[in-house]
């Protein structure tokens, strides 16, 4: 386009080409987290509405041109634009990679709790915290069983003899390896001999991801489960 044609700074393909850029970031943008509203979104938003308006002010001066000035301008709030996009891109899959990383590790952390309290409902004789386990009790196959946190997760044993000798090689994890424990937690009721209460065991955790940026993030999971065999 030949410079008597342009009317406006409509007509500039560059203006144009910024307007676009501007709706696309509005766009794009909409779909970053509430809570950067009033960070990232709107220096984003700001930075792409002074590329174009910048242009539309320099064209009104001068329909002879622009000047180097106003171009470099143009030219440093697109760049800058650019990283901020960037930057905000990068936050957001992380954001993204976090939220995955938390549900995983709180799926595998009710799978386990699931798992355990099948054995538990069916169980008997139950201990609480002593030097070899958070739990220890018999299961319906009278089978001693064992639960324990130990390196950031929960691990179970078993013996066939109820006098069996329990060593560090019995304990196998149960917990997936993008899971970590911070607290295993166990309330015993109605365990005693006689006491005329069905056991009830809650279970407490305090769960995270092994991820590196999800180190400080834990979510707190607790169930109680009541054993269909009265102590007697």
């Amino acid at each position: 386009m030949k410079n008597q044609e342009l009317k406006s700074f409509k007509d500039l393909l560059v203006w144009q080409k910024s307007a676009d850029l501007a709706v696309l970031i509005y766009s794009f943008t909409d779909k970053f987290p509430k809570s950067e509203t009033y960070g990232i979104v709107n220096q984003m938003r700001r930075a792409a509405i002074s590329i174009s308006s910048n242009l539309a002010e320099g064209f009104k001066r001068r329909h002879s041109g622009f000047t180097i000035v106003e171009l470099m301008v143009a030219m440093g709030l697109f760049l800058i634009l650019m990283g901020i996009a960037t930057g905000g891109f990068v936050k957001a899959m992380r954001t993204q990679r976090a939220i995955v990383g938390l549900m995983e590790a709180n799926d595998n952390a009710n799978l386990v709790l699931e798992q355990m309290a099948r054995e538990i409902r069916t169980g008997y004789n139950f201990t609480g915290k002593d030097a070899d386990a958070d739990l220890k009790f018999v299961n319906q196959k009278n089978i001693v069983v064992w639960y324990r946190l130990n390196n950031s997760a929960i691990e179970r044993a078993s013996k066939n003899e109820i006098a069996g000798v329990l060593t560090a090689n019995d304990y196998k994890k149960i917990t997936a390896d993008n899971v970590k424990v911070a607290n295993f937690n166990i309330i015993l009721f109605g365990n005693n001999v006689g006491d005329g209460y069905s056991p009830r065991i809650t279970i407490g955790l305090s769960v995270g991801s092994t991820d590196k940026y999800l180190e400080n993030i834990l979510t707190n999971i607790q169930t109680t489960i009541s054993a269909r065999v009265l102590d007697s």
